[in-house]
């Protein structure tokens, strides 16, 4: 009887991170002894002449004959992965800096994901189940109708990208907003200038490190390709590919200049240009002309960029002393 009641003794698995328990029988998790084989020893010294019997005795003195109880893992395994599905398929989601429409940051938290350890709850389970049974073994009956309780054992995966560490980074407002305006009405121009945009907005540099535009024209190559609209070479305005990336170097060198940053490498046009003040433009071309600065505040620099209208914005996000300001 001991046997049979383990195997219809009810368990109630509890997950921490799910309300939805899972109750399940030692049976139909696939309950097996050896107690079978146990009895077959037993008999067997009851059994023939009593030379055989005599001699089997002999053999099998002192001899111990321990009860062994399995589960099947593979159903284990079956059984929670099912009820616990939606757990066990989740991923863990990173935690987010958001820039709302005022320019105000707040940081979203992680969120882990979870896995069941199987290995832990299989020991927990057979711990569980031996208690039933040497109880029951020793006449101390349990209630089989009253379920075990056993916490589902879970291993914790993390997301990439904490709260903690977003907020170790402080990032906590806009330090400098600049802007320029799009003056051609260049459908490449625009494409180009909004195109690079895009690919710069939401660039992050830590503390001590290079921003290097040649880069961002390099992702925005392939990411979206550049069009045809009128460059500066040689002096002269000229039809070439990627006229209008020079607007947003510019746009960002002026933001940059004026938050007090290191200016690595910068050269002007051979031309005036006429969205920003004479001397304060930074021009690019693979190969011979890149923009470079240093992020040396404390806190890593956020950039933010958009074409918006006929705006061409750069917004710089970090921390700094609110005292300090730097004028051209």
């Amino acid at each position: 009887g001991a046997i049979e009641a383990l195997a219809r003794q009810p368990v109630v698995i509890r997950s921490p991170a799910d309300s939805r328990a899972l109750t399940i029988t030692y049976g139909e998790l696939g309950l097996t002894t050896n107690a079978e084989e146990i009895r077959q020893a037993i008999e067997g010294l009851s059994k023939g002449s009593l030379l055989n019997r005599a001699h089997r005795r002999w053999f099998m003195r002192n001899k111990a004959f321990p009860l062994v109880l399995m589960l099947s893992e593979e159903r284990l395994e079956k059984a929670v992965n099912a009820h616990w599905e939606a757990q066990q398929q989740a991923m863990p989601t990173n935690a987010r800096r958001v820039v709302d429409s005022h320019d105000n940051i707040r940081l979203e938290p992680d969120v882990p994901a979870y896995r069941i350890d199987t290995v832990e709850l299989l020991s927990r389970l057979d711990r569980e189940m031996h208690t039933f049974l040497y109880a029951n073994l020793d006449k101390k009956l349990l209630d089989s109708s009253k379920p075990a309780e056993i916490e589902l054992p879970l291993r914790t995966l993390q997301a990439e990208i904490t709260l903690q560490e977003l907020q170790s980074q402080r990032v906590n407002r806009k330090i400098y907003e600049f802007s320029t305006t799009l003056l051609s009405s260049s459908g490449g121009r625009r494409y180009n200038v909004d195109s690079t945009a895009k690919v710069l907005n939401d660039t992050l540099l830590a503390p001590g490190e290079v921003f290097d535009y040649s880069k961002i024209i390099e992702q925005t190559r392939k990411q979206f390709g550049y069009r045809q609209a009128p460059v500066i070479y040689d002096g002269r305005l000229v039809p070439g590919i990627g006229g209008g990336i020079c607007q947003i170097s510019t746009t960002l060198y002026n933001a940059v200049l004026r938050v007090g940053l290191e200016i690595v490498e910068r050269r002007n046009h051979s031309l005036p240009i006429s969205y920003a003040p004479l001397g304060l433009d930074a021009t690019y071309s693979t190969g011979y002309i890149n923009f470079r600065f240093r992020n040396t505040l404390d806190s890593y620099l956020l950039i933010r960029s958009e074409l918006v209208g006929n705006q061409v914005i750069v917004k710089l996000f970090g921390e700094m002393d609110r005292a300090v300001r730097y004028t051209i």
